[in-house]
C-alpha cells in the first residue's frame, strides 16, 4: 500500500487516512522523500502485509468495499490485474480522510496492490470472486 503526500498536506492526515483504510494503526510505513518537477517536497509513504496480516487486509477490503466498486472491479479486471496477475486498486485519499473508502480513477489516491503468489490469472480472478471482493 502507498501514497504520496505534498508539501500542502499534513503528513500525519495521510497516515491517519492510510491507517483508516488499513482499519488498525499502522506502526510500520516506510518514507521516501522525493522531489515534484518544480523542486517541491512530496513524501512517498508505504507499508508492507505479509501472510496472515495480508489475508486479513484483503478480507477487510471486501468488507469495506460497497457492492458498486465491487461490480466495477469485475467487469474492469482487466484495467486493474497487471499481466503478472499483481491486481491494482486505487482509492480516493481525500474521502480515505472522511472514513469513506470508494475506487478511484483520479490521481490523489491510496495506492493498493494485492499479490497472490504462484496464481495463474483465472484462478486469482476465480479467488477475488470467491471471497467477494469483486462481483
Amino acid at each position: 500500500m502507498e501514497t504520496f503526500s505534498h508539501v500542502t498536506e499534513d503528513i500525519e492526515k495521510v497516515i491517519q487516512a492510510m491507517n483508516r483504510l488499513i482499519g488498525l494503526e499502522m506502526k510500520n510505513y516506510q518514507y521516501k522523500k522525493l522531489y515534484g518537477h518544480w523542486g517541491n517536497e512530496i513524501i512517498h509513504i508505504f507499508t508492507t502485509f505479509y501472510e496472515k496480516e495480508a489475508f486479513d487486509f484483503l478480507m477487510r477490503l471486501t468488507s469495506i468495499l460497497c457492492e458498486e466498486d465491487k461490480k466495477y472491479l469485475g467487469d474492469n479486471i482487466d484495467l486493474h490485474l497487471d499481466e503478472r496477475n499483481r491486481l491494482h486498486i486505487r482509492f480516493d485519499k481525500q474521502k480515505a480522510f472522511k472514513n469513506i473508502f470508494k475506487i478511484s480513477r483520479g490521481d490523489d489516491i491510496i495506492k493498493v496492490t494485492i499479490i497472490i503468489p504462484q496464481s495463474n490469472r483465472t484462478d486469482t480472478i476465480d479467488f477475488y470472486k470467491k471471497i467477494g471482493l469483486i462481483i
